[in-house]
């Protein structure tokens, strides 16, 4: 899963994510987690209303 930054209208979507189904709420100017190999999500890219967060350095250190 990546972040993304989301830009388009209010909206809500579920996608399969291996076995799963996961839920995702579309909020307009919000912070978002999908899988970035995911048909939709590259859809939404596409459409310019995504857009990876790239996470600062902090973060990154406190994933190792």
């Amino acid at each position: 899963m990546k972040k993304y930054l989301y830009s388009g209208p209010l909206s809500g979507v579920s996608l399969k994510e291996g076995d799963d189904i996961i839920d995702i709420m579309l909020i307009p100017d919000g912070v978002v987690s999908m899988p970035p190999d995911n048909e939709y999500t590259k859809r939404l890219i596409r459409k310019g209303w995504l857009r990876e967060v790239k996470m600062s350095s902090k973060e990154t250190n406190r994933r190792k």
